[in-house]
């Protein structure tokens, strides 16, 4: 967990002023909340030992703090909770893109069928699926409703 401030607003500090472009800048506290609330996925930076890491893990925020995903055992966690410095990045605002995108099954050539391999499709998506208990969750431990109607597509 990251306490991140309890300002209205953010105040610029050496890290975090902008040299190139400033006026694109915001330090709003409002702005910044919907850009974390808005994605799932953040990169942690750290150093250990002089070696740089840049972990990509999901998380969640909840008033003002942030709650980074990971084992109690991993690197990243034992690093953080030293106090090391810990840099946590959000990205969203595309202004500008390109997809390339193909669905359906393989395309693969006729002579590719007689192959004994498996051939088919994976679909990945970004979005939340349907909740699965925990082997050891109680079966008779209803499912809370914050999770069952959780859509982070909702605004």
């Amino acid at each position: 967990m990251l306490v991140y401030t309890t300002m209205k607003n953010f105040q610029p500090s050496p890290h975090t002023t902008l040299k190139r472009l400033p006026e694109r800048g915001s330090f709003d506290r409002d702005t910044v909340n919907a850009i974390l609330d808005e994605a799932f996925i953040c990169h942690v930076g750290f150093a250990v030992d002089g070696q740089p890491f840049v972990i990509p893990t999901s998380y969640a925020r909840v008033g003002d703090q942030l709650f980074i995903h990971g084992s109690a055992a991993s690197r990243m966690l034992r690093s953080l909770s030293k106090g090391i410095p810990v840099c946590v990045t959000v990205t969203l605002p595309l202004t500008e893109v390109s997809a390339k995108v193909r669905t359906g099954p393989p395309k693969d050539d006729e002579a590719d069928h007689a192959l004994p391999v498996w051939s088919g499709e994976l679909p990945l998506h970004m979005l939340a699926g349907m909740p699965l208990a925990d082997a050891h969750t109680p079966a008779h431990q209803h499912l809370p409703e914050y999770i069952l109607l959780y859509d982070r597509r909702k605004k």
